[in-house]
């Protein structure tokens, strides 16, 4: 697949190899569990030959106690940080940012935009001079997850609480096919499941008692009789909060991880750019986002440092 030209999706190539790969229940559950969700794409919008380029980031996954706030929280400790207010508009010459936001413009130095992929397809800030034609170009072919989760509240376990995950194959590729345990590691009474692919915008169009009714039957599949309905289930909704416009980026068919190399360029001497986005090997994860928020510091103090204040471009 490396090799062959023109590109195509991870469906098409499959087919080729293996028609019966996108019709066996266990290859499905398989393909959606471990490529749709680790990647945020589907198979018939993945690329075949880039799907995977990119890297796992070294040592295990952990959970943070109190949640990803944790993080901000603490970086933002001494920073004059605004909340809501929204940005409209970034200008930017060899002389400085202006960023328009809330009704009001702030004036500084240099600018570190961080706006997710589905916001910058979607054109919602205005950005003078424009990004570059090769910018507009890897945003424009860079695919934009859609996954979803569902977070099922219950009174008291009724499931194995010492495993960490449930597969189910289900009849419908990427919806509700498995289960996270939350109490491997807390004492909240509470599975999650995924609408992955495609089905992360199905899973978003449905009301919380819509999802208890379709998740329901499927938890007394897998865990019989016991299987109680769920006090709550609380969704996510990425692909309509307007400030990401979707879940986490992703190789689609003709993309490769050049497009995040391009992304991360600086646009002229003061506007600098990182996000999940921007990260050739760790796309799609909350490590490689911040990694670029660390690499774009470090281009403003070494510019300042060397006193040309133009940051380098790699």
């Amino acid at each position: 697949m490396k090799r062959a030209i023109p590109d195509e999706s991870l469906a098409t190539a499959l087919g080729i190899v293996d028609p019966t790969v996108l019709t066996d229940p266990l290859s499905l559950f398989h393909l959606s569990y471990d490529l749709e969700f680790d990647s945020g794409g589907w198979l018939e919008t993945l690329s075949a030959r880039n799907y995977s380029d990119d890297s796992k980031y070294p040592g295990k996954d952990v959970i943070l106690p109190n949640g990803y706030k944790a993080i901000p929280e603490l970086l933002a400790k001494g920073i004059d940080i605004r909340l809501n207010i929204q940005v409209t508009a970034i200008s930017h010459s060899d002389t400085g940012v202006a960023v328009t936001a809330g009704g009001m413009t702030f004036h500084s130095d240099y600018c570190i935009e961080t706006l997710p992929l589905g916001v910058h397809k979607a054109n919602r800030v205005r950005i003078s001079p424009p990004l570059s034609a090769e910018k507009k170009a890897s945003i424009n072919v860079l695919g934009m997850g859609q996954i979803n989760k569902v977070f099922m509240i219950f009174d008291k376990a009724f499931w194995p609480t010492d495993t960490q995950y449930f597969g189910w194959q289900s009849p419908v590729r990427g919806r509700f096919n498995y289960f996270m345990n939350y109490r491997t590691f807390s004492d909240f009474n509470c599975l999650v499941t995924f609408g992955l692919g495609q089905q992360g915008a199905y899973v978003e169009s449905l009301t919380e008692a819509q999802l208890i009714q379709e998740i329901t039957p499927i938890l007394r599949t897998v865990f019989g009789s016991s299987a109680t309905i769920p006090r709550r289930a609380i969704r996510t909704g990425w692909n309509s909060d307007p400030f990401s416009l979707g879940a986490y980026s992703f190789a689609a068919v003709n993309a490769s991880s050049q497009d995040h190399v391009t992304l991360a360029k600086p646009s002229g001497s003061r506007l600098l750019h990182a996000g999940e986005h921007t990260h050739e090997l760790y796309r799609a994860t909350v490590h490689g986002a911040f990694l670029t928020g660390e690499r774009e510091a470090s281009r403003i103090i070494a510019a300042r440092s060397n006193g040309t204040n133009r940051p380098k471009r790699r």
